[in-house]
């Protein structure tokens, strides 16, 4: 009997629940790991997330970097929606944007295919690294290699005594509104980014080989698997470039700014947004006015952002939302 009322007590007994630990729980719990990562996140506050919150604060008032700071209002980006300078800024990257949304864009992609498609697995990693030296020389020995190129000098400037050589005028490269610009963007000529390239590459080796197999049996050519296996499969890294190329170019101003000492000319020819909001910071001491102009391109970078996430569309944002 007693054995009996004993069973039914446990069997009467609801089974107790453990409580979700709260969040201050589960930190204190991994207490020792936040107290790692504390060092980095308060660097990342003071030099990341403190200088932009003062950009988005000084962006409304009147301020010189020293002492004057008064609130305007909307003032700044009143004069920046009338500043005839800041528009042509504008004009010249979004002009440089749409170039290098094309033929750079695309140049990693074609290298990536031909490297992926080499027989020889040693020709592949010899060509890996072929590539990517490039990148690991400074940017600014390439600027100081084209400046030689450019020179408009008679006897000093490459291209000019290769154009002489043939009977042509020399030509103004970086002094002439009408090449300025052009001449800029042709800088990192043959465009062949090693960095893109790789994470080409890495993406479209992470394709399973039973896939490209299939289409071979299938009887497809080279053209057919890379239009309808390649690119859909690594539209993921198409997309991480893509939103790369957006954000560093129109984020460029180091080039223009050595090329052209500063100034963006001839004419604002080359002047971008980058060395405008430098020269108004520095030169011109209206820090608040620079301010306005950063958040504004933070705006229009953002938003070309966003609108690149919703035009281009991976494979698992396809099947996310059901469309694979």
């Amino acid at each position: 009997m007693a054995v009996r009322n004993l069973t039914s007590a446990h069997a009467s007994a609801a089974p107790r629940t453990r409580r979700p630990a709260n969040i201050w729980q589960q930190i204190w719990r991994m207490r020792l790991i936040y107290l790692f990562l504390l060092p980095a996140f308060v660097l990342f506050v003071i030099f990341e997330y403190w200088p932009t919150f003062l950009v988005f604060r000084e962006a409304f008032y009147d301020w010189d970097g020293f002492r004057i700071n008064n609130f305007i209002g909307l003032a700044n980006f009143q004069e920046i929606l009338h500043d005839p300078t800041f528009r042509q800024s504008l004009k010249n990257i979004l002009i440089i944007l749409v170039f290098y949304l094309t033929i750079p864009f695309a140049m990693p992609i074609i290298i990536a295919e031909t490297v992926f498609n080499l027989a020889s697995e040693r020709a592949q990693k010899f060509w890996r690294v072929f590539l990517l030296i490039p990148a690991i020389i400074p940017f600014l020995v390439i600027l100081l290699l084209w400046q030689y190129l450019y020179n408009p000098v008679p006897g000093e400037g490459f291209l000019n005594n290769v154009l002489q050589h043939f009977g042509q005028q020399p030509k103004l490269w970086l002094a002439s509104p009408n090449t300025s610009l052009w001449s800029y963007m042709l800088i990192e000529f043959p465009w062949a980014s090693g960095t893109y390239m790789l994470i080409y590459l890495a993406g479209l080796q992470n394709i399973p080989q039973d896939v490209v197999d299939a289409s071979r049996l299938d009887g497809a050519s080279t053209w057919t698997r890379i239009f309808r296996i390649d690119m859909p499969l690594i539209m993921g890294q198409i997309k991480l470039i893509a939103i790369l190329t957006v954000i560093q170019t129109l984020q460029r101003y180091v080039g223009i700014y050595i090329l052209t000492n500063g100034e963006g000319g001839p004419a604002n020819s080359t002047m971008v947004p980058g060395v405008y909001l430098f020269q108004k910071a520095f030169n011109a001491h209206r820090l608040g006015y620079a301010c306005a102009v950063g958040l504004v391109m933070f705006l229009f970078i953002l938003a070309l952002t966003l609108i690149n996430q919703f035009l281009i569309k991976s494979e698992s944002d396809a099947q996310e939302q059901g469309i694979v």
